[in-house]
């Protein structure tokens, strides 16, 4: 028998027992027959694909492969990396210089055929490769399930491997991997590069709407209020396909929980409809602009701490926040009890989405998500970023060159929406799609983990224009309308959750003494509020 086999059999199933439990089978009947194995020059194994259509696909060097995978990974590795991902590896010769070189640093290895990692495990040892602390195999993975691992990886801290040898024949799998990582990255990068521009906004906002942390129940009011009702929520975007739906609002709002994003508000008050919830979380002043000079007195508007102050005096029945995206608000929240997290996707949408999730919804459905500049519009026509575009005009720059500008300055690709037809979308777009793919992804395995049945979450778009966003199905307005009753009753038993707001507003006296010492430890610079003062530095 192959000794080599053997042992590392018997480490990768110490390792990763699950992972050996699932290519059991495999394992069971494996034999070499992938690769072309010979000697090289230096007596090391190097070896070719069998049986593919290209001539002499090589996967190392016929010469000193061990020698020049690793030159290939100490010249890709910095000061600065942190992950190290490897898309295949052949014969494994870069995962072992890896494993030499940088035994402390995350070592992540993809491989889609679970017959070439075997490979790999026959012919090299591999023991310290799997002993490294942060060793990490996804073998024959589906793209949703390796996305979660890239969670901490930046543009900074992460080296991808990705020889074409190792990658050819899977090159669509392997694409789909790389987009996962890239949106990952992109999404730390926007973060970042948010920080730096709107940090100052942040901090002026939340620290003159501190109080209102104390002052305010959390939207975790409203936890799981739904979650033994058949009650369905809608969750209503600004997209331009939110035209085909607002004839029917009204019939959506007596049969659903209608969750509203800021954007969206103008339009729905034009049908005449005010919403049962209303989202707001962006700092920035423009925000506030969406729903600046409106009222929705039967509304319950939704917000966090760090918004534009004016936001606070928008006329609604009832100001709930969020559990703060900021560490000055999670500050107090440690100390005085959460007031429910929202999450942050990028987008309001987001937001609302979780919220609905955080309800206990069992059907959530979506109305102008596009996602994709349908009709060659950026939002629906009568929204305030659209009015505020056409107020702006001037006579070289009018409001349809600006709208042009905003569709082809981005890099714009084309995808396809829900009914196979072709829609502009950006990688801003493509970033909030890929959010939701993870978060739905993550809500069906929680589901699935807890004994939920597969399907306990529906997730439909009634707004089929809108580009494809895997996890959320098609549906149909028709359908919804005509499946579903008059929700009066059971909203009235969701709404009266609301008597139980209280437990989520703070002790005033005992905020006042803990703001006080908050803008002391601040003055003092204090070390145990360093997160805070790297934002308060921005000042």
């Amino acid at each position: 028998m192959n000794s080599i086999w053997n042992k590392n059999l018997e480490l990768f199933e110490k390792r990763f027992p699950s992972l050996y439990k699932r290519l059991s089978s495999s394992i069971k009947d494996f034999s070499p027959g992938e690769y072309t194995v010979e000697a090289a020059k230096n007596g090391e194994l190097t070896a070719t694909l069998s049986n593919t259509n290209q001539n002499n696909t090589r996967l190392h060097s016929s010469y000193n492969p061990g020698r020049e995978a690793e030159t290939a990974v100490l010249k890709g590795v910095s000061k600065d990396s942190e992950n190290l991902i490897f898309f295949g590896a052949g014969l494994g010769y870069s995962l072992l210089a890896a494993a030499k070189n940088f035994p402390s640093k995350t070592l992540l290895y993809i491989e889609k055929s679970p017959s070439r990692f075997l490979e790999m495990l026959w012919y090299s040892d591999l023991s310290s490769v799997l002993a490294i602390e942060k060793c990490i195999f996804a073998v024959g993975a589906e793209t949703q399930d390796v996305s979660p691992l890239f969670s901490p990886c930046t543009y900074e801290n992460t080296v991808l491997f990705e020889n074409p040898a190792f990658t050819f024949d899977n090159k669509d799998y392997f694409d789909s991997i790389k987009t996962a990582l890239r949106s990952s990255q992109n999404r730390h990068q926007i973060n970042e590069n948010t920080k730096k521009r709107f940090g100052k906004l942040w901090i002026r906002n939340g620290l003159k709407n501190l109080q209102k942390n104390c002052d305010l129940p959390g939207v975790c009011t409203y936890l799981n209020a739904a979650k033994d009702l058949d009650l369905p929520f809608v969750v209503i975007a600004a997209g331009p396909s939110l035209e085909t739906v607002l004839p029917f609002i009204k019939e959506i709002k007596e049969k659903a929980v209608c969750v509203c994003v800021d954007t969206a508000l103008s339009a729905l008050l034009k049908a005449g409809v005010e919403p049962d919830f209303i989202v707001l979380t962006d700092p920035q002043y423009w925000a506030y602009r969406h729903i600046s000079g409106l009222s929705s007195a039967s509304s319950v508007l939704i917000t966090e701490s760090s918004v534009y102050p004016s936001v606070f005096r928008f006329n609604s029945r009832k100001t709930v926040l969020c559990s703060s995206l900021f560490p000055w608000g999670q500050y107090f929240e440690n100390i005085f009890g959460t007031k429910g997290p929202l999450g942050s996707g990028g987008s309001v949408a987001s937001s609302a989405f979780n919220f609905c999730v955080m309800a206990g919804a069992r059907e959530i459905s979506f109305a102008g998500m596009d996602l994709s500049f349908s009709k060659n519009q950026t939002h629906i026509k009568g929204s305030t970023f659209e009015q505020a575009v056409f107020t702006s005009n001037q006579k070289n720059r009018t409001g349809e060159n600006a709208t042009c500008r905003t569709i082809f300055s981005a890099d714009v690709t084309t995808k396809s929406d829900y009914n196979q037809n072709p829609v502009l979308t950006d990688s801003r777009m493509k970033m909030f799609a890929w959010w939701f793919e993870k978060r739905i992804d993550e809500i069906k395995n929680n589901q699935k983990t807890a004994g939920f049945s597969k399907n306990t979450l529906s997730i439909k778009t009634l707004t089929p224009q809108s580009m494809i966003v895997r996890g959320i199905e098609k549906g149909s307005l028709e359908d919804f309308l005509s499946s579903h009753k008059d929700a009066s009753l059971l909203k009235e038993k969701f709404f009266s959750c609301e008597t139980r707001e209280s437990f989520s507003i703070w002790d005033k006296d005992l905020f006042k003494k803990e703001k006080e010492r908050f803008f002391r430890l601040i003055d003092k610079k204090d070390e145990s509020i360093k997160e805070i003062l790297e934002y308060t530095n921005l000042l």
